[in-house]
């Protein structure tokens, strides 16, 4: 008869402590220990048991408010502390001070390629993909990309306005546009005789899959690499493979035969006197095809060009999308919109007063309130919450400038939109103020970065093509206030975030071509 009562009991004991030990293997195997040093303090973890576990559990939805409020506990009293994040690696931020300090250290101490391929997710959705072939895209960036794109303005101009007619219309009268949708099509057709040759600037499918692919592999990559742990990943990242791979085939059926051909023409040209060289077309297919050849020779360049490009996808076109809609959407919801729209109207029409200014580099240079309000939208919504990811990679690991320490393997960032809404920085941080480094007689240009300006990163890790995504939105934006009214929207609606990047949502607004 007191059987089942003693039964019960017994499960009673025993079920706790079986579910206890099995939920603290389970937090053992979901964080890797080295991401976790011990003498950092964490922010949003209670008391308890498996607190850890719990405070990145409750990050399953990021939480930018929990960023700033360790920024404000703990980084403006010159400490560090632990970020909790859904993928149960929880990083380390530093505080604003220690900037210098993390951009001076060599990658053999700290190392910004180890931590984003997995970060980025990238050697689980491409594992083709390798640091050696991003070293080869940067390379193709810096030598050719940056110093050479004049060379292309002229048909990049063309592209811009053609494919920003055909996505915000030419009618007279008002029509509604999805801004999302606009942007999207007028970016990547501008960046396609740039990036991928004049032979496919116009061809409909062939953007529509660069389109399809980069949404896929930067949705993927995103999930895989920052809301995912580790145990789980290699088989979710296998999964969405098969469709990644599907929707890049779609573009690569265009492009590779460009590049075939580029190959062949670039290597039958070393033979050649420089009087008997043919002219081969100038753009990113030609100059990535370039660095493959001199870096890695023949074998498999194809395959090193494929996943070179699907990266270039992901980050340039994607990247460039964002901030122009961030921008626009700044812009619109504003309640000095209409006086922000004829600034920039009065200072791109006597700017670029002819068709031939609009390739002028120096002319492009002279916007400096299309600049301002770029940057300023860039400074409102950086690319990532956490900037400047390193990994610490010595066995007996790192000593932070204040004396915390960091044991190999630990993951470090800086927290870019606490910085950047730093009033020590900036007066009124969280308004709009599109004139900002027009007003304060600042000397930096959208480009340029610095400790208080993360959106491209800083030091010899910066974005290597902000220069040319740059000009494009000068232009694009300079193009949109010139040639269209826009209706102004009610309040800037707020953005969403995937993974630690903020997302500009899609709104419907009325445009209408001026006359």
């Amino acid at each position: 008869m007191q059987s089942t009562p003693l039964a019960a009991q017994v499960v009673a004991v025993v079920l706790p402590l079986v579910l206890t030990l099995a939920l603290y293997h389970l937090t053992r195997a979901l964080f890797p220990s080295q991401r976790r040093p011990k003498q950092i303090s964490w922010i949003g973890r209670g008391p308890g048991v498996l607190n850890s576990f719990r405070a990145c559990l409750s990050q399953w939805r990021y939480k930018p408010a929990l960023l700033q409020a360790g920024y404000e506990t703990f980084n403006q009293a010159g400490r560090a502390f632990l970020m909790p994040l859904i993928s149960f690696e929880p990083i380390v931020i530093l505080p604003q001070e220690q900037i210098t300090w993390i951009i001076e250290q060599p990658p053999a101490v700290l190392c910004p390629r180890r931590a984003a391929y997995t970060r980025m997710g990238v050697r689980y959705v491409a594992p083709g993909f390798t640091p050696a072939t991003s070293e080869v895209l940067h390379s193709a960036i810096k030598i050719h990309l940056n110093k050479k794109f004049d060379l292309v303005a002229v048909e990049m101009y063309e592209q811009m306005s053609w494919a920003i007619d055909r996505s915000f219309g030419t009618a007279t009268c008002a029509r509604q546009v999805s801004l999302g949708h606009a942007l999207r099509y007028a970016v990547y057709h501008t960046l396609v005789p740039v990036l991928a040759g004049s032979e496919l600037a116009q061809n409909e499918r062939f953007v529509d899959a660069m389109i399809s692919s980069s949404q896929w592999f930067g949705a993927a990559s995103t999930v895989v690499g920052q809301c995912l742990p580790p145990p789980v990943r290699g088989v979710i990242g296998w999964m969405l493979q098969k469709p990644i791979g599907y929707f890049q085939r779609g573009y690569l059926e265009y492009l590779m035969p460009v590049v075939r051909d580029r190959l062949r023409r670039l290597q039958e040209e070393e033979g050649e006197k420089e009087g008997e060289k043919a002219k081969i077309p100038q753009d990113m297919v030609t100059w990535l095809c370039q660095v493959i050849l001199k870096t890695k020779g023949t074998t498999r360049a194809e395959e090193v060009f494929a996943d070179g490009f699907n990266l270039l996808l992901g980050a340039a076109f994607t990247s460039t999308v964002f901030t122009a809609h961030h921008t626009l959407l700044d812009i619109l919801g504003s309640s000095a919109k209409d006086e922000i729209f004829q600034t920039l109207r009065r200072e791109a029409e006597s700017t670029l007063d002819c068709a031939l200014k609009w390739s002028d580099p120096v002319a492009i240079l002279q916007l400096q309130y299309i600049d301002s309000t770029l940057r300023e939208s860039l400074r409102l919504a950086p690319p990532t919450s956490m900037a400047l990811l390193r990994e610490v990679v010595p066995e007996d690991g790192v000593r932070l400038p204040n004396g915390q320490f960091l044991n190999k393997g630990s993951w470090l960032a800086v927290p870019s939109i606490p910085i950047h809404g730093d009033q020590r920085f900036y007066e009124s941080p969280h308004e709009f103020r599109p004139f900002r480094f027009v007003q304060e007689r600042k000397v930096d240009s959208c480009v340029s970065t610095s400790d208080t300006f993360l959106s491209f990163g800083h030091g010899r890790s910066a974005c290597a093509g902000r220069q040319f995504a740059t000009r494009i939105l000068k232009m694009m934006l300079a193009y949109i206030v010139m040639h269209y009214d826009i209706e102004a929207i009610d309040g800037r609606p707020l953005n969403f975030f995937m993974g630690e990047h903020p997302v500009p949502p899609d709104v419907v607004v009325n445009v209408r071509r001026r006359v």
